[in-house]
């Protein structure tokens, strides 16, 4: 099992995960297994634009902690080392 079912308390992440899929790698294998669809949506309320502005930077960044956490959380070790990380 390459993926797991994964949930992560906030107000902002949704996963769809579709097996099935096939892509070539760039050294021409070929090569099969799921694509992960985060979609994420945040709810929020700013009293005026210059606050949203001045808010902006910082919410997308919690928003982007949150889609990793979730992807992340969604994969196994057999998972990551099918990827073949490679570590500098």
């Amino acid at each position: 099992m390459l993926l797991r079912s994964a949930t992560v308390a906030a107000d902002f992440a949704g996963q769809m995960v579709w097996a099935g899929a096939q892509a070539q790698m760039p050294d021409g294998r070929q090569v099969s297994g799921a694509v992960v669809d985060i979609d994420s949506i945040r709810a929020v309320e700013f009293p005026d634009f210059v606050t949203f502005f001045t808010d902006l930077e910082s919410s997308i960044e919690s928003l982007r902690q949150a889609n990793k956490v979730k992807f992340f959380s969604c994969l196994t070790e057999a998972a990551i080392q099918e990827m073949g990380p490679q570590y500098e």
